[in-house]
């Protein structure tokens, strides 16, 4: 297993230098080499969904939240590709909306990010009121902890358009 592990942190690094292909061969190679947990996983969907490999990102996503149910992370980027997702097999807006709720409870609704995900839910199963109080929570925290490149996306949604 020791083998597996570093070749699973050698792939988690071209992952992070933008190289999603060979990221997931290495990471294929360190499951095979005994490599596994839940950041095995999400890496896995990373660099899936990096190469709009839609469904298959959404069951790696599915077996990190298996192996770590109160990840995050995990769930909130699962909840952005189910609502994001090209592929009309894998979109999913009701899952989304559990995931990014979980996650946002999870995170005591206090990570704009993850707000963010929780409002395209909501739109995307037409909970627009829903939709517009989360996005002023989000808003809200952005103007104790800016971050201008996420407010302008989030001021970008259609809940923020008068009904």
């Amino acid at each position: 297993a020791a083998l597996g592990e570093v070749r699973a942190n050698l792939a988690l690094g071209r992952l992070r230098a933008g190289d999603p292909a060979g990221a997931l061969a290495g990471l294929r190679e360190a499951a095979e080499a005994g490599a596994d947990g839940p950041e095995l996983h999400l890496g896995m969907a990373e660099a899936l969904a990096a190469l709009g490999r839609e469904a298959e990102a959404a069951a790696a996503y599915r077996q990190a939240l298996d192996a770590r149910p109160d990840w995050i992370l995990a769930a909130n980027n699962l909840a952005w590709l189910l609502v994001t997702a090209e592929d009309p097999d894998t979109r999913d807006p009701e899952e989304a909306v559990r995931w990014a709720e979980r996650a946002a409870s999870d995170s005591q609704r206090q990570d704009a990010h993850v707000l963010d995900t929780l409002v395209i839910a909501y739109e995307a199963l037409g909970r627009i009121d829903d939709a517009r109080r989360t996005l002023e929570e989000a808003l809200a925290l952005l103007a104790a902890h800016p971050d201008e490149a996420l407010e302008a996306s989030l001021r970008e949604h259609p809940a923020r358009l008068d009904p």
